[in-house]
């Protein structure tokens, strides 16, 4: 098949009007309940911010984190390991909201150990109540070269009832095997 003749692939329920169904539409996934789940994908290089972070000092600290996060990242004995798996984050939930990097740095704030949350301010903030996102749930890692965040949106408007696990219940089942 030449290049100019391919066809993209539409499954039976789709329209040719219907653009939710077309790639890169905020809503794929969605459906007439609300928008779903989003999820958002980030990884960098611990160098490259470790580069940054030398070049730009304090302006590339305080451009991009919050001054809770800065001191978090600075108490740790590898500052770059951790800024760089904020950095991820907030990559991450950028493109799990469908807002990609047009949001402020500091709008997005990664709080709390072990499991990471996820704190929105300003426009940042008014966009996800827009769009109904829900609850945001993230998840970091880092090698010693690589740092990497999972950013998954929830719908605000669709029912949660039942849907969040009683905490520590995985581990009390654990202990009574």
């Amino acid at each position: 098949m030449r290049a100019g003749n391919a066809r993209r692939f539409r499954s039976p329920t789709q329209t040719q009007t219907d653009n939710r169904a077309k790639p890169g539409h905020p809503d794929v996934g969605a459906d007439e309940r609300g928008l779903g789940v989003r999820i958002g994908v980030d990884l960098i290089e611990i160098a490259r911010v470790r580069r940054a972070l030398e070049r730009y000092g304090d302006g590339f600290r305080s451009r991009c984190f919050t001054e809770a996060e800065r001191a978090y990242c600075d108490a740790k004995p590898n500052p770059a390991q951790h800024y760089a798996g904020r950095f991820a984050a907030k990559e991450a939930i950028g493109k799990a909201l469908g807002s990609g990097v047009y949001f402020t740095w500091k709008e997005i704030e990664v709080k709390g150990r072990p499991k990471p949350g996820v704190h929105l301010t300003g426009r940042t903030a008014r966009f996800a109540e827009r769009i109904g996102a829900g609850r945001i749930e993230l998840s970091m890692t880092h090698s010693q070269e690589l740092a990497a965040a999972v950013a998954v949106v929830l719908d605000g408007r669709a029912s949660t009832e039942g849907s969040r696990p009683e905490p520590g219940l995985a581990r009390r089942e654990a202990n009574s095997e």
